[in-house]
Parts: structure tokens; sequence; C-alpha cells
């Protein structure tokens, strides 16, 4: 069976002709806590590991009363599917679209969810896949290869953020991630303060009972949402930061607009019921909100500071947290973690105090193998994000991997770096050959957002027209391999197995390389364009699958302890 995934989106239209109801009208005759609960079932198979067709997902939705619409609905569905095989109707970004229309409607209705609830329910979403649907991928002309990864990457990247989740790699690369910024931040003044500051947002005082609220709180998300059946869970300690705690990640009732990017569900994951229990919208945006949602409320609370002008603030956050940390601090802890006594390895600062040339973030080198790694932790504008436009993607991709105002960037760099390894500049490493050495070029980006198909192929391509221009100056560029884009989380995820497999990392990089520059017959070229993550994941296949809740509390307890 296949697991249920992104397609083209199903819309009542397809199957029943133009509704004279929006969705609003729809859901305010339905009870309000009873169709965030459904929702909030619907997005439970996107979370698991077990294989779910959309056909049984519908089907056991649905009351035995309701069997005539259903076999209908199933029908219709059957139908479209014959004729066009990438075809969805069940979809993350739909349903936290209603999730979101539902939560802001003013009115209530007390009764239960009825058999006409269901197929009303089931016709908003439907609704819903229309109006998402009004925004299509932009279509390019697919002649050949470069166009169509182009393709495969405007579809995707708008959407692959939530589509593809892997829940315990996020849970665990987000506390690794958060342990590293509190050392980072309790080692200067203004570090302190902004950490002060943030864990009182919480009602907290020390940061030791912040970690135990946040163990208890991570607790209670593991054993309701993984051990139980219930997507529902009640906090049953009386310790009042426990509450604090979750206030601070519950949505308010304020009105609000539908936002592509989900920015209020992001922020806010959790619901309160009327019975006191608290409901999890969706569980990657819950454990996302331990680390990633944290930058942006340090920088909240430093831009106050800075207009109180009252405590030692940041200048700006933002370059301390990407230059300082990210670039820094984080990706060499990581790669330290996986090379260290294994190969010979430097630092972008340990490099910097032996040579005046521009330095790479990382360098390694394993007999006559060179990796050179550059590290990029940038933002998105939600408008270019949603656009389903490649121009305005590669606008971007341009500005932050290539060059903006006359400042390198990501590929630039390393191809200054490569010339400047040619001509013997790097010193530091006494021992390396110029004329004899294979350099393996990485990009590390921070935003799990870029671990889309057809990314990895956009940038190698550009990276391999800049290598042209290497050789046409005379150097041999046969030794320069291509470039390849890793993700930041998959390092971390992937340490122990990297720094353990038999597997060396050149190997691994070299299958990669040979996976994307195989000429495949068309129907299987997608396969050239998966990312690293997805490559690597085929590689170490042996780790768990399940969700252990013993083991990942463990874990937690060893990062923050």
């Amino acid at each position: 069976m296949g697991k249920i995934s992104h397609g083209v989106l199903i819309g009542y239209s397809d199957l029943f002709g133009p509704s004279d109801k929006t969705v609003e009208e729809i859901m305010s005759g339905i009870n309000r806590e009873m169709a965030l609960k459904a929702i909030c079932h619907l997005l439970g198979p996107f979370l698991s590991d077990n294989a779910v067709l959309e056909r049984d997902l519908i089907t056991s939705f649905f009351n035995s009363k309701n069997k005539k619409y259903r076999d209908e609905l199933l029908f219709k569905i059957s139908r479209i599917q014959s004729q066009s095989k990438n075809v969805k109707i069940i979809n993350v970004k739909a349903l936290l679209f209603l999730f979101e229309v539902v939560f802001n409607l003013n009115s209530d209705v007390e009764n239960e969810f009825s058999v006409q609830s269901e197929v009303s329910f089931f016709n908003a979403i439907l609704i819903v896949n229309d109006k998402i649907n009004l925004n299509p991928p932009k279509s390019t002309n697919l002649i050949n290869e470069g166009k169509f990864a182009e393709a495969v990457f405007s579809t995707s990247f708008s959407n692959y953020d939530f589509n593809n989740t892997d829940v315990q790699k996020i849970f665990i690369t987000q506390v690794f991630k958060m342990n590293l910024l509190f050392e980072y931040l309790k080692k200067s003044e203004c570090g302190n303060i902004l950490l002060s500051k943030y864990i009182n947002r919480f009602g907290i005082t020390k940061l030791s009972d912040f970690v135990k609220a946040l163990l208890s709180f991570l607790g209670h998300i593991i054993d309701n949402r993984f051990t139980n059946k219930s997507i529902e869970f009640i906090i049953t300690d009386n310790l009042e930061y426990n509450h604090l705690f979750l206030d601070e990640l519950i949505m308010n009732n304020e009105e609000g607009r539908f936002e592509e990017d989900f920015k209020t569900i992001r922020s806010n994951p959790i619901v309160k019921l009327k019975n006191g229990n608290y409901l999890i919208v969706y569980l990657p945006f819950v454990f996302e909100c331990i680390f990633k949602g944290m930058y942006f409320k340090l920088n909240d609370i430093n831009n106050t500071l800075k207009t109180n002008g009252e405590v030692p603030f940041y200048k700006d956050f933002r370059p301390i947290y990407c230059d300082e940390f990210s670039e820094k601090i984080l990706m060499q802890s990581v790669l330290l973690s996986v090379f260290k006594n294994k190969y010979l390895s430097f630092s972008g600062d340990e490099i910097k105090k032996c040579i005046k040339v521009k330095e790479p973030d990382f360098y390694i080198r394993n007999g006559k193998s060179v990796f050179l790694f550059e590290s990029k932790d940038v933002l998105i504008k939600k408008e270019v994000l949603v656009s389903y436009d490649y121009h305005q993607y590669e606008k971007l991709l341009r500005e932050k991997f290539m060059n903006s105002n006359e400042n390198n960037k990501g590929i630039i760099q390393l191809i200054n770096c490569v010339k400047d390894l040619f001509d013997d500049k790097y010193k530091f490493d006494f021992e390396m050959n110029p004329e004899r050495i294979e350099i393996y070029p990485i990009l590390v980006l921070h935003d799990k957002v870029f671990d889309v198909p057809g990314l990895n192929f956009i940038l190698n391509t550009w990276f391999k027209i800049e290598v042209e221009k290497l050789k046409n100056l005379g150097y041999n560029t046969s030794r320069v391999k291509d470039l390849v884009v890793i993700d930041i989380d998959t390092l971390i995820y992937y340490s122990a197995e990297l720094y353990e497999s038999s597997l060396n990392f050149k190997v691994l990089l070299e299958k990669y390389i040979y996976s994307m520059s195989r000429h495949r017959k068309h129907q299987n070229k997608l396969n050239s364009f998966t990312s690293f993550s997805n490559f690597i994941a085929s590689h170490f296949n042996d780790r768990s699958k399940y969700f252990n809740k013993a083991n990942l509390l463990n874990k937690i307890k060893t990062y923050l302890e």
C-alpha cells in the first residue's frame, strides 16, 4: 500500500459541480469542537510510518448509514483516478486550511456529529480543495531534464514542508539544536538576558524548571498521541508552570485569516477544549515550536529590549543567530561528532587563523579526498514560497545561494574555495597536494523546506556552469565532484550512523552523485531528483521506525540535563 502523499486535489466541482455554499456556511452548522477533532483525526495517518490507503481512510470515516454517499464518493474518485493517477482528496494543506476556518467561526452549535454532519464535513473538505486548486503550479516546458527538475521543484516547494514529515526526526533534531542554543546563549550577557526573558514567558524563572516542564509536556504529548488512540490529552500534574507552559502554545479565540504558511497554527499548535482537555492540531508543528519557534520569540524579545534600551541587547539578532550559532556552533558540532578522530578536519575559525583568503565554513580531508562545507541558514518570504512560480523561486535561489548585492553566496563561495585549493593557498593543510586531490563541495542548509526534490539538481546545474568557467581558465576540473545539498537535520539525525557506518562518507556521496547523474527512462526520472536525506534514509533503514516514548525521553534528558 502507498502512503498518503501530495497530489493534485480532487475538489467538489470535480465530483458534483459548482457548490452554492461556502466552507464557512457549511461548517457553521456543525459542532465546532467535534469538527476540530475530526480534522485532527484525519491528519493522523500523515504521521504514521504504516502505509495508509486513502480509500480505506475515507471508508472508515463514514457511518454505515452514509454508505450510499460514501460509495458514490469512492466511485467518482476512482473514475477520476483511473484517468490521472496523481490525484488525491485528503491533503495536509487542505485539512489545516479547514482547521483555521472552523477555529475562527464565531458561532457554535451544540448538536452531536450526526450522519448529515459527516456528509457536510466532507463536502467542506472538497470545497477547500477547490479553493486551494485556484493556485495550481505554473506549467513549464518538460522537453529537457532541467525543465523537468524545475517543474518537480515548483510543484513540491510550497507544500513539501508539511507533506513529508518524519516526526521522530523532527523531535530529535529540534531538541539537539535547542540544547546547543541554550549553551551558546549562556556564554554571553546578552544571551543570558534573552534566555531569561524567554523562559519567563512560560511563567518560569529557572532554566532547570523550564527543562522539567518541557519534559513533562513532551511526555504527555508522546504518550497520548502515540500510545493511545485519543487525539486529546489532559495535564494531570498540578505544577502551575506546566499549565503556563501549555498556555504559551494555545491558539487564541481571536479573528484571523487564512495564511498559506499556517503561521498561526505553527506558532500555537494546541487548542484548549471546553472540557479542559487539550487538542494537538498537527504534531510536527508542536515539535517545531521547541526550537524553530524559539528563534522568532527570541528575536521579538531582542527587538523589544532594543526599543526600550534598558538592558544589554544584540544590535541585530538574525546575523548572530545565523553566522555565529547556525553556521559555526551548530554545524561544527554536528560535523565534529561525525568526523572527529576519523578524518583531518578544520573549522572556519581555525582556518581563518592560518590563511588570509576566504575560508570554507568547514574543511575535511581523508587521503586525497577533500570535503568543503558551506552553511546557509536563510529565511523565505511567505509570498514567494506560496507562489508556485518557478521564476520567483529561481530569483530566490540565486539570491540566497549564488550572489546578492555583489556578495558571493554558497555556490560561488564553494567555487572560490575550489580555486584557492588548486592555487595551493590552503597552507593550513601542509600535506594536501593540489595536483592529486578530488574535491567534494557540500552545501549545508538549515531549513527543511529546502529538503525538496529537484533542488539539488538545479543548484548542481548552476555549480557545473561555474566549474566550466574554472576549466576555461586552465584549471583541471575533472577532479571536482558534483555539488551535494544536505540539510542539517539529516546530519544530526544520522550522525551516529555516519560515524559508525562501514560505508564511509565519500562512498555515500559518490552513490548519491551517481543516482543524480544516471540517464533514466522518463517514468523514472523522479529518482534523479531525490534529496540527499531521502537517499540516505534508504541506506540506514535498520533504525527503529516507531516512536518509542522511553527512548525519546531519555534522549531529551541526555541533551538537556
